[in-house]
């Protein structure tokens, strides 16, 4: 989910499997646009991309490297390249020549809020999730954030922390009021997935952080 509000007057485009949104000042001056958000199943966005030369840094390369599984790896990196393709498109130069960074506040570490050193009015943002990936970019800080749905954990208790009063109490009505029997997903499950991303682009943004997510009420917002 996109924790900024996208403009209705924004045309999508679709592009070799990416999915495009795009603000209808794009050909203006950088002080007139407002963002782009990119996503895509992993393998349509790596095939989208693979014509054009982006090449991660040493850091993206270790990360990438030190996941397990292969279809995980791909996630990364796909997200990785279509964050410079996003802010490539607002640039105006090649995707290969943008430098994407990531360092903790906290450890230092290659991770943590992605910056572009050579272009430091533009913010961006990147997410994967098992098979799909997605991408924002503005002139103000943006936070996006995709989950994928865990049928083998139903009720996400072990993410309660996570929740105010008033959502957990919002939730337990939710899953009172019963669920389709042939639905992929129970209407309970599918409103808590939907507090989470808004929490974790709010900790993208840098508005709170992970000990702080049940400060946050989006209650009134749940159906």
């Amino acid at each position: 989910r996109h924790s900024r509000r996208r403009r209705h007057d924004a045309p999508a485009r679709a592009r070799n499997g990416i999915a495009l949104t795009m603000s209808d000042s794009m050909g203006k001056p950088p002080r007139a646009w407002r963002g782009v958000l990119g996503w895509g199943a992993t393998r349509s966005v790596l095939d989208a991309l693979a014509a054009q030369d982006i090449p991660l840094t040493p850091e993206e390369r270790q990360r990438a490297n030190a996941f397990a599984h292969d279809a995980d790896r791909r996630d990364f990196i796909a997200a990785h390249r279509l964050a410079r393709a996003m802010a490539a498109s607002i640039i105006g130069a090649p995707p290969g020549t943008i430098i994407l960074r990531q360092r903790c506040d906290t450890c230092g570490g290659p991770h943590g809020r992605p910056t572009l050193p050579d272009h430091p009015w533009l913010h961006v943002s990147l997410s994967h999730a098992k098979g799909v990936v997605a991408a924002a970019c503005g002139d103000r800080p943006v936070g996006i954030d995709l989950e994928r749905w865990n049928a083998s954990q139903p009720d996400h208790s072990d993410l309660d922390f996570a929740l105010a009063a008033a959502e957990r109490k919002r939730l337990q009505s939710i899953s009172a009021s019963g669920a389709d029997a042939d639905a992929p997903i129970t209407p309970a499950a599918l409103a808590f997935l939907r507090l989470w991303v808004r929490k974790e682009c709010l900790v993208k943004l840098g508005r709170i952080t992970l000990d702080q997510l049940d400060s946050v009420d989006f209650s009134a917002f749940m159906q």
